[in-house]
């Protein structure tokens, strides 16, 4: 692989319409690079280029690139190769999935990527891959994709049909009996519906890792990636894990739409759903220094198309994109500069206005390109700093509550999306309380990714790998301070319950859970002792250990405990039992968890800021002798309040160079205007 990019870099999608002369796009790909854009990504159609069946059209792609690489610009090739071109009359549109089982199909689809990677892999202006756009799969359940599903639960079960008849209602002597669950209610296919569901992810792993290696075989070298989408719905019934495409692809990036991606969060937190897909992204990458895109932002309007209709100012991609650079992406590309001419998205999207001129979107774009280039040397040595927390991203959690749940409404406690909601609420508050976290899955805690992060908070995982239960005590052990709530660990990632007195969690927790009462739908209670909390849908009573700290009980005649301190080795581990970080997601309590926070690790900061909030935010780049603070403002004009320890210099960029800030003692105050950013650089004197 060719080494990536380290500039922080914006871009676009230009969408190559089919009447596209390539004068247009020359003209179009032109009027990016005076913009100061220094990415263009495109869908290398296959059905662009290959209209009738071994008739190769390049002309529209050639002037794309050429005039690209004049323009100083990198061309990234989003690959179409599944989707099949419309002179095989087997699909009915550009974004129909191929028979994938058909080997007659996937030599057509590998001699697609031989010759896009032929024509243009040493081209000077190509930049990238990406394997696919928002790589999904929507199967048929045919006789091919049986035989796929067979094999695969052969595999998962070792081969040992008891194992899987010990957890099914169907009692089979062979796996070629295994069918398709045909139910969907929770007393109907249980387990076979959380087969499908990890079937799902394996089957689209299969289809990425088999166009990676086609490009391998070409002799390509530059680096690979996909843009995974919907990051905080119902991701895995098609097929989407991004922490399995993290470990395949160069590097991740995601599709970030408010319009399509951030409609369970509340209206004026749309710009806290960027950073969360950045934070997602940045945790699942694996390339070095955590190296990840913003691939796909929503650049303008949409009216017909998404969930819902959203038309941004420019001031929304101004805040948008510096939510993507302060959480440390190093490319952050708009859909779209130009706009379709037909179909469902034809007029929407675009950074340019209807008459094709410069949106007031695109000139707010242009002066940050220009800051970014005016800073392109500072940016380029800036990778995302540590954060004081890690969060848990339990993906046997969010798999069961797919299985478990019985809506899509996020105000219904037991939506298909609770431990989304859980793991979503758990960050926003430690935002709305000016802690950045990071990411990590159960794989990473397994392999000690939480080592020397002084708080893990474990949100709404009621089910937990079995190699998960030891590294938490590890952890703990070590000295960290672990936080959960709800039924942490109380299942198994298949859906068996784990024996409750026996539980290994309970040891650490020094508490175990006694029983489970439901608070009625819509209303929460509160609870009482040192700490007033919200209960909301579960009311865990806890049973404490002998030497376990209870900080609040459950409100009720014989109050009974809610909320538990342990030590355990040289940490401590606390226990709240209530879905609190479910609930937080669309009820904010920012007094109930600041209250948390007296019990949690408060990390100690050269720069802090002193009054943050849902919208006032302060984010760190590492340099190698100091670091980028970026000051994000999503709301009205305001006045942040920054504390710097004595030693510590502090510099504003502009897009003029350079200037001192001047310090009040250890207090620096900065006057923002709404939905901006200000950077500095901060140096040890």
């Amino acid at each position: 692989m060719t080494e990536l990019d380290p500039r922080v870099m914006l871009g676009s999608q230009y969408y190559v319409n089919t009447e596209d002369t390539p004068e247009q796009i020359k003209a179009g790909i032109h009027a990016m690079g005076k913009a100061g854009l220094k990415l263009v990504r495109i869908f290398l159609q296959w059905t662009h280029v290959e209209p009738r069946q071994d008739r190769w059209i390049w002309d529209q792609y050639d002037a794309l690139f050429d005039t690209a690489a004049k323009e100083g610009i990198g061309v990234i090739v989003t690959l179409t190769a599944i989707h099949p071109p419309g002179w095989m009359k087997i699909s009915f549109g550009p974004q129909d999935i191929g028979p994938l089982d058909d080997k007659a199909f996937w030599d057509h689809a590998a001699n697609y990527i031989r010759q896009v990677a032929d024509r243009y892999g040493k081209h000077p202006a190509m930049h990238s891959w990406i394997l696919n756009n928002e790589p999904q799969l929507f199967l048929e359940r045919d006789d091919a994709v049986l035989k796929r599903y067979q094999l695969f639960i052969d595999q998962k079960y070792n081969g040992d049909i008891e194992q899987l008849n010990r957890r099914s209602f169907q009692q089979l002597d062979s796996f070629d009996e295994v069918t398709f669950s045909a139910g969907e209610g929770g007393f109907s296919a249980y387990t076979g519906r959380l087969n499908w569901l990890n079937f799902m992810v394996f089957r689209l792993m299969e289809v990425l890792t088999r166009i990676k290696e086609i490009i391998i075989a070409a002799g390509d070298t530059h680096p690979m990636h996909v843009n995974p989408h919907g990051l905080v719905s119902d991701m895995y019934s098609q097929g989407q894990s991004i922490w399995a495409e993290g470990r395949l692809v160069d590097f991740l990036g995601c599709s970030a739409h408010p319009s399509w991606h951030s409609t369970r969060f509340l209206p004026d937190r749309l710009h806290q759903s960027v950073a969360l897909f950045a934070d997602l992204m940045r945790g699942a990458t694996r390339a070095p220094n955590n190296y990840f895109w913003v691939t796909e932002l929503q650049g303008g309007t949409n009216i017909y198309s998404g969930i819902t209709y959203l038309g941004p100012s420019g001031e929304d991609l101004r805040s948008w994109v510096w939510e993507s650079i302060a959480a440390g992406a190093k490319g952050t590309v708009f859909w779209c500069f130009n706009t379709r001419v037909f179909g469902y998205e034809a007029g929407e999207w675009g950074l340019v206005d209807q008459q094709g001129r410069p949106s007031r979107r695109l000139k707010e774009i242009s002066e940050i390109a220009a800051f970014l280039n005016k800073h392109e040397e500072l940016f380029k040595i800036s990778t995302p700093a540590r954060a004081s927390a890690a969060i848990l991203f339990s993906e046997a959690s969010w798999m069961l509550g797919n299985v478990e749940g019985q809506t899509q409404d996020p105000e219904a406690p037991r939506n298909v999306l609770m431990a989304t909601d859980a793991f979503t609420g758990a960050w926003m508050a430690c935002v709305d309380a000016g802690i950045s976290v990071d990411v990590i899955d159960e794989v990473d805690l397994q392999n000690g990714a939480a080592k020397g992060y002084p708080l893990l908070i474990v949100p709404g995982c009621t089910a937990l790998e079995e190699d998960s239960l030891p590294a938490l005590q590890k952890y703990v052990k070590a000295g960290g301070t672990l936080f959960a709530d709800g039924l942490c660990g109380y299942k198994t990632p298949d859906g068996w319950l784990r024996d409750v007195a026996a539980n290994p969690l309970n040891a650490l927790f020094g508490a175990s859970v006694a029983d489970i009462q439901g608070v009625p739908e819509l209303k929460t209670t509160i609870t009482t002792g040192m700490l007033r909390l919200p209960v909301w849908f579960l009311k865990v009573v806890l049973e404490a250990a002998k030497d376990t700290s209870v900080l609040a009980t459950h409100n009720e005649a014989d109050p009974r405990p809610a909320l538990t301190l342990a030590k355990y080795g040289q940490g401590k581990a606390i226990r709240l039992g209530t879905a609190f970080f479910q609930h937080y997601f669309r009820h904010p309590d920012v007094t109930a968890f600041t209250k948390l926070l007296s019990l949690l690790p408060q990390p100690q900061q050269a720069v802090k800021l002193g009054n943050p909030s849902s919208h006032l935010r302060l984010r760190k780049l590492e340099l190698p002798d100091g670091q980028l603070l970026i000051l994000l403002n999503a709301g009205e004009r305001t006045t942040a309040h920054l504390q710097v320890d004595a030693g510590q210099t502090l510099t504003r960029l502009t897009l003029q160079g350079e200037e001192q800030v001047k310090k009040e003692g250890n207090q620096v105050r900065v006057l923002l205007e709404a939905q901006s950013a200000e950077v500095f650089k901060l140096l040890s004197s």
